[in-house]
């Protein structure tokens, strides 16, 4: 090849290049997409596809499943039943704003019923999801059962909730309407709203035999409020403790 030849194909070849730099720029700034936590792309410095590294949403593997510590269903009537699973998030930074679940309630022979429903599900924390009015006929539950849904959206939550104690609790007529009585405290310097309150009953064996649940609109800076639970029928046994669950209702 000669000197002009070499000459003219270096020029072609700038040329070249330079209208393929002019096309491709645009279209480049014009489709390029930064990598984000909602591409569905592992990237940055993701642990999955979305979630870990810089993304609010962590990877499943990179989660306790939460402990179902146990599951009861209590009589409030004929026919009636109210539920109440009894949960511990072992993640103490880390919790979900939706994680649907389903009951089961099941007598001998079958599933008598099953009701679905969403909770929340608070970093480091023991709480109870509660199910009231479920009706069951004329076919009386023996055993119940509980299941999250598969892939909960965990996210980073190192925010803790304010302490609330619980004072002067007192079971009275307990062999007609059982009514328990109680303070909710708030020992802090700043209102604590949106309270929800479990109550769980249990007998000298230390098994669950009734349960209900209360809210609390708001309770002052180093304050308290009386809560109230009632239930219209008398345990199937005697109460020797309570125990008393709170958690913010957020969502």
């Amino acid at each position: 090849m000669t000197w002009s030849n070499r000459r003219k194909l270096f020029i072609l070849t700038g040329i070249f290049l330079f209208l393929a730099v002019l096309v491709a720029l645009p279209v480049f700034l014009v489709t390029y997409q930064a990598p984000s936590c909602f591409d569905k792309k592992q990237n940055q410095s993701e642990g999955g596809v979305d979630c870990g590294g810089q993304c609010t949403l962590l990877c499943e593997t990179t989660i306790a499943k939460p402990k179902v510590l146990w599951v009861r269903s209590f009589r409030v009537s004929k026919g009636i039943y109210n539920a109440v699973v009894y949960v511990e998030n072992p993640n103490l930074d880390s919790g979900a704003s939706v994680a649907p679940y389903t009951i089961y309630l099941r007598d001998a022979n079958s599933q008598i019923v099953e009701r679905k429903g969403t909770t929340f599900i608070t970093p480091g924390k023991t709480f109870a999801i509660f199910e009231t009015g479920i009706k069951t006929g004329e076919r009386v539950p023996l055993k119940t059962e509980f299941d999250f849904a598969e892939g909960i959206a965990w996210t980073k939550n190192i925010q803790r909730e304010p302490v609330l104690t619980f004072e002067n609790m007192e079971l009275t007529s307990e062999d007609k309407h059982p009514r328990l009585t109680a303070g909710i405290k708030n020992g802090s310097l700043l209102s604590v709203n949106n309270i929800e309150v479990v109550a769980v009953m249990y007998d000298a064996g230390d098994n669950a035999i009734a349960s209900s649940r209360t809210t609390v609109d708001s309770v002052g800076p180093e304050s308290s409020e009386q809560i109230v639970f009632t239930w219209p029928e008398p345990f199937s046994s005697i109460a020797v403790r309570q125990e008393l669950l709170y958690r913010l209702i957020t969502h």
